[in-house]
């Protein structure tokens, strides 16, 4: 509080424990006029100050160089002008969103250009509140959450002794979380000689929400289907399925997708086997072109594979020789001679942006028809020779063989699951990659393993 002096003073006029003397044109320091108190005393600092002072006692303090005047309880700056009050160094978060099992922590000092030592509290708005409970050491507040949902302000308070200031932020506390998921299977393996390419793995990606806590989750990452060998049952294998299941808990449905289809061999009649079948297709392959044979099927409302939510599209088909491209969770294998992988499916779930799921290229007919390029998503390109693996942590699969009797095509690449969430893993198993993105916490598995939350 600031102590204003008389304008225009008369010698021997007393005010606050000061005498006006006109010889000098200052205020003085008497015993008089100040209660109880007595003459000036200097002192290094504040807390040098006398520990029992009376009302209207005066002190000056050397490192602040300023006079204070005992008044009440408190010490007082003694000074014309705007009286200096202590202030929050920053501001406090405008809301504070608790995860359950999870600490969060408020740094709020504030600084007193007097000199005063400051005191730290708190109170909350309810003041029965039971979603948090909240402690400080000095500036540095810790609110814990508990397992009650719900909703409250929490005020900030520092005081000096004589001001009190305060900031507040609106804490809330939510049990159930959303969690964000792209299951990607297994890709399937490339045909051999003049093999059609593997089909990508089986896509699946969406939200649940309302999980609540305490929930365990079953991962399981597909491996990519074999390779196809040589003349004559050498068509590529069906990649492994893909799938997140509720163990513990409630709230989340079982999301699988399914292996990609393996590429056809040319030497096989190869709509004799379910493998060309998958979350894509795997690609056709032909020893002549007197008739036109069709791709392996994806999962896609409507196919006569499987009639559900699209995981992928269909294998290219062939009408001459050669294999034809596996299809992808984007788009169709290529049909024509060394036909090239379907387009995967881009998502940023990780926070970058990634393709996934391509389908594998088909294997070389002739010089004249170099092998397929493989679909962007880890699909694998068609050989000259060997097929090329699709990509493993992508579903891609793998690309046909090419023209050769004993050439193989490549094989599919496993597959990959990715959770995104706000709320934080309490454990894990299989060794996932952990990464934040913003505000969410990124779960990569590729290989099989559990989480709770």
């Amino acid at each position: 509080m600031a102590t204003d002096f008389p304008a225009s003073p008369s010698n021997g006029d007393t005010h606050a424990g000061f005498t006006y003397n006109s010889t000098t044109g200052a205020w003085e320091s008497s015993a008089a006029g100040g209660g109880s108190g007595s003459g000036v005393t200097s002192h290094a600092n504040l807390a040098a100050f006398p520990a029992s002072p009376s009302e209207g006692n005066l002190a000056y303090a050397e490192d602040t160089d300023a006079l204070y005047l005992r008044k009440a309880s408190t010490w007082e700056r003694v000074y014309t002008g705007v009286d200096e009050i202590l202030s929050f160094d920053n501001d406090p978060p405008a809301s504070i969103q608790l995860n359950a099992g999870s600490n969060s922590t408020v740094n709020l000092p504030a600084t007193d250009p007097e000199g005063f030592p400051v005191t730290y509290s708190h109170d909350t708005n309810p003041s029965n509140q039971a979603s948090a409970t909240i402690t400080n050491s000095g500036s540095t507040y810790t609110i814990s959450p508990t397992t009650t949902a719900g909703n409250f302000t929490l005020r900030f308070k520092a005081t000096d002794g004589l001001h009190s200031i305060s900031k507040t932020s609106t804490v809330s506390l939510s049990l159930a979380f959303d969690l964000d998921y792209l299951v990607v299977a297994g890709g399937g393996g490339g045909g051999g000689n003049r093999g059609g390419g593997g089909g990508a793995g089986g896509l699946l990606s969406g939200t649940t929400t309302g999980l609540a806590s305490g929930v365990v989750l079953g991962i399981v990452v597909g491996l990519g289907g074999t390779a196809g060998t040589g003349w004559g049952g050498g068509n590529g294998g069906r990649g492994g399925n893909s799938s997140v299941t509720q163990t513990t808990g409630t709230g989340f449905t079982t999301v699988e997708s399914t292996g990609g289809g393996g590429g056809a061999n040319n030497g096989d009649d190869p709509w004799n086997s379910a493998t060309y079948n998958g979350g894509s297709g795997g690609g056709a392959s032909k020893m002549s072109s007197t008739t036109n044979t069709a791709g392996g099927k994806g999962i896609y409302p409507g196919s006569a594979f499987v009639d559900a939510p699209r995981q992928g599209y269909d294998g290219g088909a062939r009408s001459g020789i050669g294999g034809a491209g596996g299809g992808g969770a984007g788009g169709v294998g290529g049909t024509s001679g060394s036909g090239a992988g379907g387009v995967g499916v881009e998502s940023s779930i990780t926070g970058t942006a990634t393709y996934y799921a391509g389908g594998g290229g088909g294997g070389e007919y002739q010089s004249s028809n170099p092998g397929g390029a493989g679909g962007n998503g880890g699909g694998g390109a068609g050989g000259d020779g060997t097929g090329t693996v699709g990509t493993d942590g992508l579903g891609g699969g793998g690309g046909g063989g090419g023209d050769g009797n004993g050439t193989a095509g490549g094989v599919g690449g496993t597959g990959v699951v990715i959770l995104r969430t706000t709320r934080t893993a309490s454990s894990t198993t299989g060794s996932p990659t952990v990464t934040q993105d913003g505000s969410y916490n990124v779960y990569k598995f590729t290989a099989d393993g559990t989480i709770t939350f």
